[in-house]
């Protein structure tokens, strides 16, 4: 490849970063020379699958026996506040803009999902989701355009009697609850049974 205007004669225009860890992790990115800096064209990040690199942006695969989001959750919001207030933010992270996640059991906003295959894929400002679970399964749109939309169609959609963990998450997610539009064709409540299910609601 051409190495971009500035580049000086024999620098490589493009590197490659590979990273393994047993069968475990596994990752790649293929990277540009863009002025003074690498800039990560697309890469792929595998955690217990194969690695599958896209033919662009960053795609994230997980296949694990348990799965805690909301752990996950904490951390990047960790992470994010401390940068908001002064940390030291180093070098971007290139944007994950594909997932493909497969377990056994999630845990998400307090509530434990089985038997979990769910992808995902971003554009602009939007994520379209894709869940099969034992408890959820219908297509999710989230639309992060001022202060969040999140649009869901769903076959299914079970909530077990909520306890202190789901309530605690429910807490949280209340805080930063976005705009929602949510059709659930079969809704039901532990072994309640409530049928059709549509929810429209703003957060004022």
């Amino acid at each position: 490849a051409n190495a971009p205007a500035g580049t000086p004669a024999g620098a490589p225009a493009r590197d490659q970063i590979n990273v393994t860890l047993g069968k475990l992790l596994s990752a790649q990115f293929v990277r540009a020379k863009s002025r003074d800096a690498f800039v990560v064209e697309r890469g792929a990040l595998a955690i217990g699958q194969p690695l599958q690199m896209p033919a662009s942006g960053v795609a994230l695969g997980v296949t694990a026996d348990r799965l805690d989001l909301d752990a996950w959750r904490r951390l990047f919001d960790g992470v994010h506040g401390e940068t908001a207030n002064g940390g030291a933010s180093g070098a971007a992270s290139p944007p994950v803009s594909a997932i493909a996640l497969k377990a056994g059991q999630v845990q998400l906003l307090g509530r434990r999902l089985t038997d979990v295959e769910a992808s995902a894929s971003a554009s602009a400002t939007q994520w379209t989701v894709r869940v099969n679970s034992g408890q959820v399964a219908g297509d999710f749109v989230w639309d992060g355009a001022g202060s969040g939309k999140l649009s869901a169609r769903l076959k299914r959609l079970t909530l077990d009697p909520a306890n202190e963990a789901s309530r605690a998450g429910a807490r949280d997610a209340v805080e930063k609850l976005p705009a929602l539009d949510i059709v659930a064709d079969d809704f039901s409540v532990g072994p309640r049974r409530f049928g059709r299910l549509e929810v429209q609601a703003r957060n004022d």
